[in-house]
């Protein structure tokens, strides 16, 4: 028996994307009513108007396509309903709530009637899931579609090859490879007596190549402790690559190794400016309300994680400059700025190492935003967990970050690193697997 599944607004303002999977194989029923709600809410500011604004633009593509129609006896796997007055008269008798519930049940009815056939109304609201099971109604409560780790471009592996060319990657020779599928990938590259060595693909010459020496220690900096730091280390340090996304849970170093990167191209190598420290002003928690103070007081809280950083690596920096001795002393001698993402749009950044922590909690706009700033000789790192999104209305699926990483693969300006383990404590690395 066909099946309809009528759609209500909070749906879409969800996941903008869940046209394309919350049919699953029936046909989707989307009210009149909705569409007025979700057309009323896309002038709204924040994550949840743009998925508004994105649902109309893909629902338009799916018009396109020929997958819209009016027509229950049509075969369209979309159909838009338009609810008669008789129904939503006799059903706004029982119920005077919102007109979107009305139309999620008078749609219900209708259709339950004109066709017989089965009918679930999706909702991701749960006040509305109450009130159309009180009509007896099937409901289903909608979830977005879960995030996989895997689902997510690693950007490194490992690879077994004869001694001889392990032997020869290790020496610092260029190594024959066509098994990647994407530029900029990183191989540990094993051989069968247990030998390895680390490298990465160049798309260009169809090769596995040797990484930077500094990727195996950045003197007075920092050391990597696995083979994915390894890898991050190679990509931030090279001058081709523009744009790094790091991947990786709490603790597993993704800042520290951009901090440490970012310090040493500008003050010891001097190839950028300054170092730009960026992150999405999102609380864990409750919000505090508004902070006293200038633009620079009311951002301190927010960049207490990066300055803590910045210590740790002044305090156990070996060699320098004597009047760095904290973080305080790199912004005032302006080798360190930080700055809200609010103020970035309309900014050409020329030149600077820019570093953007918390990217989960971003949109793929906001990303764009973000990454059209960037002018001659500056380079981006994206920082982020897809687990730890804080943002409401944005979800591991929909998060910015993740389609960034996905879109920017094929680019041999770009390389991502997906770090695993976690390197900040026995604890911290407890609490991350088993919580």
């Amino acid at each position: 028996m066909k099946t309809f599944r009528i759609c209500d607004d909070s749906v879409f303002c969800a996941d903008s994307m869940a046209l394309n999977y919350v049919g699953n194989g029936a046909t989707l029923v989307i009210p009149f009513g909705v569409l007025e709600s979700l057309r009323r809410k896309q002038t709204s500011k924040g994550v949840e108007g743009r998925n508004c604004r994105e649902f109309f633009s893909l629902l338009k593509q799916k018009e396109l396509e020929g997958c819209v129609g009016t027509a229950i006896q049509g075969d369209t796997s979309i159909l838009i309903w338009r609810e008669s007055k008789q129904i939503m008269k006799e059903v706004t008798t029982f119920h005077t709530t919102d007109n979107v519930s009305s139309c999620l049940v008078a749609a219900a009815f209708e259709l339950g009637e004109e066709t017989d056939c089965n009918t679930v109304i999706v909702t991701a609201n749960s006040l509305v899931h109450i009130i159309v099971g009180s009509f007896s109604l099937s409901v289903e409560y909608f979830r977005p579609r879960p995030f996989r780790a895997e689902d997510v471009y690693p950007g490194c592996g490992e690879v077994q090859l004869s001694s001889t060319m392990v032997s020869a990657l290790a020496d610092g020779d260029v190594v024959p490879f066509s098994a990647a599928l994407f530029p900029n990938q990183y191989y540990k590259a094993y051989s069968p007596d247990g030998a390895y060595a680390y490298g990465r693909y160049d798309a260009k010459s169809h090769s596995l190549v040797p990484l930077l020496p500094a990727a195996s220690t950045i003197p007075g900096w920092i050391s990597p402790r696995n083979s994915e730091q390894t890898f991050a280390l190679d990509a931030l340090l090279n001058d081709q690559i523009s744009l790094v996304s790091l991947v990786g849970q709490a603790g597993t170093g993704k800042t520290l190794l951009a901090l440490a990167v970012g310090l040493y191209k500008s003050l010891d190598d001097m190839v950028y400016n300054k170092v730009l420290v960026s992150r999405p002003t999102m609380p864990l928690g409750n919000d505090l309300g508004f902070l006293p103070g200038s633009v620079e007081d009311k951002l301190g809280p927010w960049m207490h994680p990066i300055a803590d950083n910045v210590e740790y690596l002044l305090k156990n920096k070996k060699v320098g400059r004597a009047n760095l001795r904290n973080f305080e002393d790199l912004l005032n001698m302006d080798f360190i700025v930080t700055e809200p993402l609010s103020f970035i749009r309309g900014r050409s950044i020329h030149n600077q190492f820019l570093i953007v922590d918390e990217a989960q909690n971003l949109s793929l706009h906001e990303l764009k935003t973000i990454l059209t700033r960037a002018g001659k000789g500056t380079k981006i790192i994206l920082a982020g967990d897809p687990y730890q999104i804080d943002a409401p209305y944005l979800t591991t699926a929909t998060s910015g970050f993740v389609q960034i990483v996905k879109k920017f693969r094929d680019e041999s300006i770009a390389a991502h690193i997906t770090l695993k383990a976690v390197v900040r404590s026995i604890l911290a690395e407890r609490a991350a697997t088993i919580l």
